[in-house]
């Protein structure tokens, strides 16, 4: 049965031109804002007195920064994972696929299935870039001592996704749930600011801040080091929880909710 619904899954995209223009859309943008940073640390090094002396894009370092700059891209696959599961309800397939003996069941987990999919294209796209730019920038040998960071991509990638699918199974409208997605992705920071201000470090643990303090600020931190922070184990604690529980309720919604 799951081949089946990989099977099914595919053919719902295959000729589907949004989907293969978010996707290429996400690799150059990928590539487009790494070789933007670097031209900005190129000036940013030629016109500082050795404060930005450094090389984020020498390895191992450049698994770390490109990750951080792509953790600000997975909004694209947001919209798309948006529009993948809003389109079941708008041209009702989602009540085919249960006439055809699929179960509820079976049906959410087709939606977490692009959850997980989109998000590991996320760290691939990541490693070519990385790779690629890494390889001619850099001046280090290749290494992946700092692949962790890519996990932490993964993490990051997984629950802004998750997000954006637990909002388009709610709201089941494409453009409604694009404008609430980013208006929470950009007001987030709101509570969390003014949370970590008057109360303590408790903000750093809402559910989209949490993956962004996994991923850390690699230049900001050189400069501003997150002394009251937590440890990378509570961030990816909580970011598996939140992972695990976006996903639920998605399960549950589609499993219990009205077709």
């Amino acid at each position: 049965m799951f081949a089946n619904i990989i099977k099914t899954e595919w053919l719902k995209v295959k000729h589907y031109r949004t989907f293969w223009i978010l996707l290429a859309l996400f690799f150059l943008a990928s590539l487009g804002v790494t070789y933007t940073a670097i031209e900005i640390m190129k000036v940013a090094r030629d016109k500082s007195s050795g404060i930005f002396n450094l090389s984020p894009f020498d390895f191992p370092t450049v698994w770390r920064t490109v990750g951080f700059l792509n953790s600000y891209i997975t909004l694209l696959l947001g919209f798309l994972v948006i529009i993948l599961v809003s389109n079941e309800y708008t041209f009702r397939t989602h009540r085919q696929n249960i006439i055809d003996g699929w179960s509820r069941q079976q049906f959410a987990f087709s939606k977490t299935l692009w959850i997980v999919g989109l998000s590991v294209y996320a760290v691939i796209v990541t490693f070519i870039t990385a790779l690629v730019y890494g390889a001619i920038y850099g001046q280090m040998g290749f290494s992946l001592r700092e692949g962790q960071y890519l996990i932490y991509l993964l993490l990051q990638a997984l629950l802004t996704l998750s997000v954006a699918g637990l909002l388009a199974v709610l709201m089941r409208r494409a453009g409604v749930s694009i404008v609430v997605y980013m208006v929470y992705v950009m007001m987030e920071n709101l509570p969390v600011s003014l949370i970590n201000r008057f109360v303590g470090s408790w903000g750093r643990l809402f559910p989209l801040e949490t993956a962004d303090r996994l991923m850390g600020y690699p230049l900001v931190e050189k400069v501003l080091p997150d002394d009251k922070g937590f440890a990378p184990v509570v961030y990816i604690c909580f970011a598996i929880m939140y992972i695990v529980l976006f996903n639920f309720f998605i399960n549950r919604k589609l499993s219990k909710a009205d077709l």
